[in-house]
C-alpha cells in the first residue's frame, strides 16, 4: 500500500485500487478507464445514491444528467438477455448476473471511457450483498474489457 493506494498485479494487469472519492481521484488520470460498481440489474438505484461509488461519480462528473446516463445505459442492455429474480419480497426485476459490464467509450460530455460492472446482487430474503468472488469475476471482466477496447489495464 502506497500513500492511499493499494497496487496488486492480476494475470497480465495491475489493478491500482486507490482510496477516496472515485470521482476526485478519475480526474488526476483522463486516460484511464473508470471502473464504478453496479448492482445486477443495473436500474436507478445506485446511480440517483451520491453515497454510492457510482452515484457521486456521476451527480459530480455529470451533474444533473443521472437519468441519461441511465438512459444510456439502458441501451446498451437492450439486446443482452436477462434473468428474472425476487428482487425483493414480490419484485421480480431481470438480472444480468455478477461480472457483467456495461461499457461507454465516451459518455455525454466526457471522454474518460467508463465501465459499469455487476459486483452486488439483491436478492428477496438476502438483501444487498457483495462477495470478494464477485470482485474477482469482475476483474476478469474489465481485463476482457480493456484488451477489446486497446485500453492500458
Amino acid at each position: 500500500m502506497n500513500d492511499g493506494y493499494l497496487q496488486a498485479n492480476y494475470g497480465h494487469s495491475q489493478i491500482n485500487i486507490a482510496f477516496g472519492r472515485i470521482q476526485e481521484v478519475a480526474k488526476d488520470i483522463p486516460k484511464s478507464m473508470v471502473v464504478l460498481p453496479a448492482n445486477e440489474y443495473f436500474d436507478d438505484e445506485c446511480i440517483n445514491d451520491s453515497n454510492s461509488s457510482l452515484g457521486a461519480y456521476v451527480q459530480s462528473v455529470f451533474p444533473n444528467q443521472a437519468s441519461e446516463i441511465q438512459r444510456l445505459i439502458q441501451e446498451e442492455l437492450i439486446s443482452v438477455k436477462s434473468r428474472k429474480i425476487e428482487k425483493e419480497p414480490g419484485v421480480m426485476q431481470g438480472s444480468y448476473g455478477v461480472r457483467f459490464g456495461v461499457f461507454l467509450k465516451e459518455s455525454l460530455h466526457s471522454q474518460q471511457p467508463v465501465l459499469f460492472i455487476s459486483v452486488t446482487t439483491k436478492r428477496s430474503g438476502e438483501g444487498l450483498r457483495a462477495e470478494m468472488s464477485h470482485i474477482f469475476e469482475a476483474v476478469k471482466e474489465i481485463q476482457k474489457v480493456a484488451a477489446d477496447h486497446r485500453i492500458e489495464s
